[in-house]
């Protein structure tokens, strides 16, 4: 009995050690698998819903060639879950090859996954970068007051999310509504979990979820292209400082170099970002809540009940009197600006 499972990520959500468990193992389950990690070019274009005979030719050919390997068929790659069109028609051919499909997806706290997002991309995107500076410059609050990410969070909170979207376009923090738009356009319910932190194992709770058996004796590897916050701040200040910096998919490697080595990161501030995330979590609530009910989701394991919003009833108040605050003492700050620069010298040296 041909299976078919659908890993559609999203971005930032145990996508890479997913894939990369099938990467560094031929055979990773008791069960005889097929994994295929697919290229953009595979669907992305499927998304507009202009397509001819040629093209649906070809996806056939990708499904027929898949199933010949093995009755059970992996096909994976996090962007699948921005396009939902294109998952749409993947789905209908597939009912003509297998005799069953399943969707697979995770999910986490929005503040934790547009952080992510941020640290692995949108850091090093000029454009983006000055879109944020300029939606803080509109409410009258000063850019250079802030670190990158802080800058990109207040932006988010003030612009209604728009300033989160992704390099594509896409508006990816509502995850309800991404699920829903696939699970509409496909006819099939996803199953959909969650990140379980470190204690979990994410790659037993994938096999269960696709039916299929991890082995004994594969171990847990986590895989997370993470750059230290210092280089992400430093490449931040860099382009705020009109250098060229490598683009959101150049020079990762170097990048993963550079942050290997560095001290411990700590933060100067901890309590103000930890506000702007509960208010960024507090926007989605309804939203998750939603979703855990239709997806038999245990809310209160993955997203945290924020009740603590102290002297937050206008957001942007409570922004402007933390900018005040670092005004009138700016060590904290610049102190930790100099750390940075440090790192960069040593580097540089």
């Amino acid at each position: 009995m041909p299976r078919l499972i659908l890993h559609i990520g999203p971005g930032k959500c145990g996508s890479t050690s997913i894939q990369n468990l099938f990467a560094q193992h031929t055979q990773p389950c008791v069960e005889r698998t097929f994994f295929y990690l697919l290229k953009p070019s595979d669907f992305t274009d499927l998304e507009s819903g202009k397509i001819d005979d040629a093209r649906i030719a070809r996806l056939d050919s990708l499904l027929i060639e898949a199933v010949a390997k093995a009755h059970i068929v992996i096909l994976s790659h996090e962007f699948l879950f921005q396009t939902p069109k294109a998952m749409g028609i993947i789905t209908e051919r597939a009912r003509l090859i297998f005799d069953d499909i399943c969707i697979i997806g995770y999910v986490r706290p929005q503040s934790s996954l547009f952080r992510s997002s941020y640290s692995q991309w949108l850091f090093r995107a000029p454009d983006r970068l000055a879109e944020a500076a300029s939606v803080l410059q509109s409410k009258e609050l000063k850019p250079y007051m802030f670190t990158g990410i802080e800058r990109q969070f207040i932006a988010s909170l003030l612009d209604n999310y728009h300033s989160a979207r992704q390099l594509s376009g896409y508006r990816l923090l509502d995850l309800w509504q991404g699920y829903s738009a696939i699970e509409t356009a496909c006819d099939l319910k996803p199953i959909v979990g969650f990140l379980s932190g470190k204690d979990g194992s994410l790659l037993a709770d994938f096999c269960t979820k696709a039916g299929v058996t991890l082995r004994i004796d594969i171990t847990e590897q986590r895989a997370n292209r993470a750059f230290h916050p210092y280089i992400v701040e430093g490449i931040t200040a860099a382009v705020a400082g009109g250098y060229d910096v490598m683009g959101p998919h150049e020079g990762n490697e170097r990048l993963i170099a550079l942050s290997n080595g560095l001290p411990k990161h700590h933060d100067f501030n901890d309590s103000f970002m930890r506000v702007l995330a509960m208010h960024i979590d507090n926007d989605f609530e309804h939203a998750n809540k939603a979703m855990c009910r239709h997806y038999n989701i245990d809310f209160d394991s993955v997203f945290e009940k924020n009740t603590t919003l102290k002297n937050t009833s206008s957001l942007l108040a409570f922004i402007k009197e933390e900018q005040n605050s670092r005004l009138a003492n700016p060590a904290p700050f610049t102190d930790y600006y100099a750390k940075i620069a440090r790192v960069f010298n040593r580097d540089n040296a």
